[in-house]
């Protein structure tokens, strides 16, 4: 019965992390689950690393030379794995108990999946919980080719079949590998969330994020270039306010003082300001409102499921597709479809704008409504 379960294959780079290399190890091999690779890639370290990665012989595959940095480990560790399903953990960073079986039951459960991801917690230098990651949220492709990306790298998992077909990690990334790898896995594939903790990401001093500067906001705004964002300003805003308050708040924690976490009023406030794709956390959506698929699929139409409450009466809706004026209509007040034609042909994921006549409710600007999405699904006619 274990043999007929799919092998998983944990990377995990490593470079003089022996400060929390052996954390690392055992949050991997405590896992439930029975079919597992461990495959260590290692720069060479000079500390203690390697005395600790010996102690494990046996339950793990080390590599050990020179390499130009983390995405190198990396690619070769996937180049080596033999799992069907993949993933990398940092050597400073932990699985949480049964994040490996939960991953691969979703993969079970949904075989055209390629990329399934959690929430996360983050953690201090001493291990100590600091608060859940405030990001996480249900995959949302233009959200991630636009504004952030929300997903926390120790807990994704993803299909080795997926990745040589896109390609391995972009070697001249640094910092932004991940984000450049999950746009091109979720351009092109079905992507699964699940609500519930994976991973721990420690937050430290010695991290390469906190020490990213100028050079790893250049390195954000050529990924965000790269897949056809122009108009980045807003994106670039909310990430350097989030380096400036995660340098801040490492800063005071080493000095023993406290600051507000990331889930703080200004942030919020600030996340509010510079989110404009008009889509919320509860389905509804503002006066414009962006949506994204991926590109590839076998359908010709996208089809969304609309909810607008009787209050709002008829609605008028002009629909765009990848900035193309299609058409107009009317919405009646409750359930309505609109469908919107698709074209797997296309090199782009297709993005899709919904223009609104007029919105209802009251509160602030940003939170009036249109309409609330229930559903999407690309289907063919």
């Amino acid at each position: 019965m274990t043999q007929e379960l799919p092998l998983v294959s944990v990377i995990t780079p490593s470079f003089n992390q022996g400060k929390y290399i052996e954390e690392t190890i055992k949050s991997i091999l405590a896992q439930d689950y029975p079919r597992i690779e461990y495959i260590v890639v290692d720069g060479a370290s000079t500390d203690k690393t390697l005395a600790i990665l010996e102690r494990y012989e046996g339950r793990l595959h080390l590599i050990s030379k020179p390499d130009r940095g983390q995405t190198e480990a990396l690619n070769k560790g996937f180049r080596l794995a033999r799992g069907e399903i993949v993933c990398w953990v940092n050597a400073d960073d932990l699985l949480l108990p049964g994040a490996i079986s939960t991953a691969v039951a979703s993969f079970s459960e949904n075989p055209d999946c390629m990329l399934v991801y959690g929430d996360g917690h983050l953690i201090d230098e001493a291990g100590t919980f600091l608060s859940r990651f405030p990001y996480a949220r249900p995959f949302d492709l233009w959200k991630l080719m636009r504004i952030e990306s929300f997903i926390l790298q120790p807990t994704t998992f993803f299909r080795k079949c997926a990745l040589e077909e896109i390609g391995y990690l972009d070697e001249s990334y640094n910092w932004c590998m991940d984000w450049d790898l999950w746009i091109r896995l979720g351009s092109r594939f079905p992507v699964r969330y699940i609500p519930q903790p994976f991973a721990s990401a420690r937050l430290h001093r010695q991290t390469k994020t906190s020490n990213g500067g100028i050079a790893r906001l250049r390195e954000i705004k050529r990924v965000l270039s790269r897949f056809g964002n122009r108009k980045y300003l807003l994106a670039m805003s909310r990430i350097t306010f989030g380096h400036v308050r995660t340098t801040l708040f490492l800063r005071f924690l080493k000095q023993g003082k406290s600051l507000c976490q990331p889930d703080s009023m200004t942030k919020k406030s600030l996340r509010l300001l510079f989110d404009n794709q008009g889509l919320y956390d509860d389905g509804a959506l503002g006066k414009r409102a962006k949506l994204m698929f991926p590109l590839g699929v076998d359908a010709d139409l996208v089809q969304l499921d609309l909810e607008t409450p009787r209050e709002a009466g008829m609605q008028a809706v002009t629909c765009y597709s990848n900035r193309i004026r299609l058409f107009s209509c009317d919405l009646p007040a409750g359930a309505a479809t609109v469908s919107i034609p698709y074209n797997r042909l296309l090199e782009h994921p297709t993005e899709v704008e919904l223009h609104f006549r007029a919105t209802f409710g009251h509160g602030v600007v940003w939170r009036r409504r249109s309409s609330f999405l229930v559903g999407t699904r690309l289907v063919k006619s």
